[in-house]
C-alpha cells in the first residue's frame, strides 16, 4: 500500500518542495536511490524464492483487485460474497487450474485488467465507493462479535469527528509550509491504493496519526478564532 508513496508520490514532493531550484530533480533522484534498495530486497526475495520476477506481493493482489469486482462494497465479508465467488465463472474457471500462487495472482490480474477494460466507468464508481468507505465514520453493521451499539457509541466519539476535523485540516494546513505537501501525498496515495484494490476500515489505521495532526490543525484554528475579542 506504501509503495506508490515511496517511488511515486514523494518524490514529486520533493520535486515540489525544491521546485524553482537546479537541485530539485538531484534531490529526487537522491531519495528514489534510497528508497529503490530497500524495495528491492522484496523483490531479490520473491526472485530468489519462485524464481521469477514478482515486482509486489506473490499473492492476495490480483486476487483482490478481481473478487472486488464483482463483490458490492456493502456485502463483502457477508455470506453473499461467498455466494457471488462461488457463482461467478472467472473463480471456477481457476479452480480447475493447477497453478502455483504466483501463476494464480498473474492470472487474476490479467482477468481484473480485462474486466476493468469493458467497464472502465463501473471500476471508478467501485473506486469511490471504496475510498468512501476506508473513510467511513461509522462501520458497516455486521456480526463482529461485539455490541453493535457499542460499537456506534465508540466511533461516535472518536472517528465521527476526528475524520471531518481531519477534512477541514486539509484546507486549513494547505500548502503554508511547502513539506506540508508530503502530509498530503502519503494519505491521499495510500488512500488511492486501498480504493483501487480493496479497502476496510481498519486498513486506515497507519494514517489515523495524520488525521490526528491535520484533525489538530483544524481545531487549533477555530480555538483561535473563538478567542478574538470581537
Amino acid at each position: 500500500a506504501f509503495l506508490p508513496w515511496a517511488l511515486g508520490a514523494a518524490p514529486l514532493g520533493v520535486l515540489w518542495v525544491h521546485r524553482g531550484r537546479r537541485e530539485a530533480l538531484a534531490w529526487a533522484v537522491a531519495f528514489l536511490a534510497a528508497a529503490a534498495p530497500l524495495y528491492g530486497t522484496w523483490v531479490a526475495r520473491n526472485y530468489a524464492r519462485f524464481g521469477t520476477l514478482v515486482l509486489g506481493a506473490t499473492t492476495g493482489g490480483g486476487g483482490n483487485l478481481y473478487m472486488y469486482l464483482i463483490i458490492p462494497n456493502d456485502v463483502a465479508g457477508t455470506p453473499e460474497q461467498t455466494r457471488i465467488a462461488e457463482a461467478d465463472p472467472v473463480l471456477r474457471e481457476l479452480a480447475t487450474l493447477n497453478l502455483s500462487p504466483v501463476e494464480t495472482d498473474r492470472w487474476l490480474y490479467k482477468k481484473a485488467a480485462a474486466r476493468i477494460a469493458r467497464e472502465p466507468v463501473r471500476f471508478l464508481g467501485l473506486c469511490a465507493g471504496r475510498f468512501l468507505k476506508l473513510w467511513r465514520p461509522i462501520p458497516y453493521k455486521r456480526d463482529y462479535g461485539h455490541n453493535w451499539r457499542l460499537i456506534v457509541a465508540a466511533s461516535l466519539a472518536s472517528d465521527a469527528w476526528l475524520i471531518p476535523a481531519a477534512v477541514a485540516g486539509l484546507f486549513v494546513v494547505g500548502l503554508a509550509a511547502p513539506e506540508a505537501v508530503f502530509l498530503h501525498l502519503f494519505v491521499l496515495s495510500t488512500s488511492a491504493v486501498y480504493a483501487v484494490l480493496w479497502a476496510m476500515v481498519r486498513y486506515r489505521l497507519p494514517l489515523m496519526l495524520f488525521v490526528f495532526i491535520l484533525a489538530a490543525a483544524a481545531l487549533t484554528r477555530l480555538w483561535d478564532r473563538l478567542r478574538r475579542p470581537g
